[in-house]
């Protein structure tokens, strides 16, 4: 099996598959080849499940990995190749589809700040700010000083998962971890929280694609 293996100061050894079912080997500096291919050999199972998991979500999302439609709040729209960028709310219209990214952060940019604010005033959860960019490996960000830093691909996604996101940045503002007190917090205020987490892998690929 391929796979790309990366050494670092680290005392754990994981193993990721993207939406592009390349692997990814992480593992300390002193593990041996023997070690490794050992490990990797006994999540082959675990490997072959994710890689067909990533090829269904590829087919059932064919027409947007093809640049033929793109998402907004979880509804397709027809992607559009124009002389002009814009938003609307039957089709997405963009000189070229580098232009995807930009056109979403200003067109997208106060209504997910909005949306982080209004949660932050509803969970009693406060925030200094809130802004948006674009991430490749996350859907937000909480800082230490309570900035929250959203992904721009969450306008793609259906309001729930929206929600669910801006939540669990929310909580890290009380716990600036994924400990268990953590995850109860967010099962307060997002009880299907674990589902809603699955439906979000479901979008990963959105992150590699713009």
């Amino acid at each position: 099996m391929n796979y790309k293996l990366i050494r670092s100061n680290r005392r754990t050894v994981s193993i990721s598959v993207l939406q592009d079912n390349s692997v990814t080997v992480r593992c300390p500096l002193t593990m041996s080849e023997s070690r490794v291919e050992q490990f990797v050999n006994g999540k082959k199972e675990w490997i072959d499940r994710v890689i067909k998991a990533n090829a269904k979500i590829c087919g059932a999302n064919l027409p947007v990995l093809e640049f033929k439609e793109v998402l907004i709040k979880g509804t397709r729209v027809p992607l559009i190749i124009s002389d002009a960028n814009a938003v609307t709310q039957s089709a997405v219209f963009v000189k070229s589809k580098s232009n995807i990214k930009r056109l979403y952060i200003n067109y997208f940019t106060e209504e997910l700040r909005s949306a982080g604010f209004a949660l932050s005033e509803e969970l009693n959860i406060p925030a200094s700010d809130f802004s948006v960019k674009a991430y490749k490996s996350r859907w937000g960000c909480c800082k230490r000083d309570g900035k929250i830093i959203l992904n721009y691909l969450l306008a793609m996604l259906p309001a729930e998962l929206l929600r669910y996101v801006i939540v669990h940045e929310l909580c890290h503002r009380i716990y600036f971890n994924h400990s268990k007190e953590f995850w109860n917090l967010v099962g307060r205020f997002e009880p299907h929280y674990k589902i809603l987490r699955n439906k979000l892998k479901a979008f990963n690929y959105l992150t590699n694609l713009y």
